[in-house]
């Protein structure tokens, strides 16, 4: 029986395919080409005689499950003793995200799910106002942009776009149900109390997808966060525009609920997107790319 030790490359790619759920997640966290990783596990497999990742469904075999447990332990031990020797011992990730999917997406969603990225500290700050990365005090930042808007350019800054989500109106049980019957198109909708977050311009796109042009007259409510338009829609106080990561919970528990049509539906409509901004200089740090391809992973679901 051979004594020698695989390749630390293939021990490396196989440990990140069953940590992120895949080959594709694996080779996006180590920056390496689906190709290569997929290689890397083959290699692996051959080198112990046994399979250990199923090809059919993705997922590791029971050999494979257990080795990568004991596996993950020796990584976890080696990326503590370096972050240690380098003097990080108090290693931390400090993310700052626009309020809505902060709230109502990003937050809880750690919570569940921060233990699987081997972080000592995640540090989550709401910014409604795009952060400056330049002084290197944020590691990573998630940010909405609208389609009528650019995202700015900044020095030394990379950005890459996470999803660009459905908007659909939502209001309360109470209201959808007394609306509902005078509801049979998008012009119909326009006539009903409308929530804005800071103005006409996204309710005016919704509607120019589905046909219909809002008046310069057109009365809403304003508010100048997505928090506090999703608790005045759960108030009744009128119809608001959001998307699935946005209310997700509230459309589970019965909060809020989709405003369709009597008949058919609307036209799908993207307003824009959610971008994920970090310094040029840590694009490529391990614990970014960890929490990045977590991300990404979690909102294309």
């Amino acid at each position: 029986m051979s004594e020698h030790l695989p390749p630390f490359a293939a021990l490396r790619a196989f440990e990140a395919v069953g940590r992120f759920g895949g080959i594709r997640s694996a080779a996006r966290a180590l920056h390496l080409s689906h190709a290569i990783v997929s290689r890397h596990v083959a290699g692996l497999e051959r080198d112990l005689g046994t399979a250990l990742f199923n090809r059919e469904s993705a997922t590791l075999t029971d050999a494979g499950k257990t080795y990568h447990a004991k596996l993950s332990s020796i990584f976890r031990e080696l990326e503590s003793a370096t972050r240690e020797i380098r003097g990080e011992a108090n290693d931390k990730l400090v993310i700052t995200c626009t309020p809505g999917l902060a709230s109502n997406w990003l937050a809880p969603r750690l919570a569940r799910n921060s233990a699987m990225l081997s972080f000592p500290r995640i540090i989550l700050n709401s910014k409604r106002d795009m952060p400056d990365l330049s002084a290197n005090s944020i590691d990573g930042d998630i940010r909405y942009v609208s389609n009528r808007e650019e995202l700015p350019k900044a020095r030394a800054v990379r950005s890459i776009v996470l999803v660009c989500p459905q908007f659909f109106p939502v209001a309360s049980v109470e209201l959808a149900e007394k609306l509902s019957p005078y509801i049979e198109s998008a012009a119909d909708l326009a006539t009903m109390p409308l929530i804005a977050e800071s103005g006409p311009s996204e309710w005016r796109a919704w509607m120019e997808e589905q046909g219909v042009e809002l008046s310069e007259e057109q009365k809403m409510s304003q508010y100048g966060d997505a928090q506090l338009v999703l608790a005045a829609a759960r108030a009744g106080q009128g119809v608001a525009l959001a998307n699935r990561f946005l209310v997700n919970h509230d459309l589970a528990s019965g909060n809020l609920v989709r405003v369709e049509p009597k008949v058919g539906e609307f036209r799908e409509v993207r307003l824009g997107a959610y971008y994920f901004r970090a310094p040029s200089s840590r694009w490529t740090d391990s614990k970014l790319s960890r929490f990045h391809c977590w991300l990404s992973e979690g909102l294309s679901l």
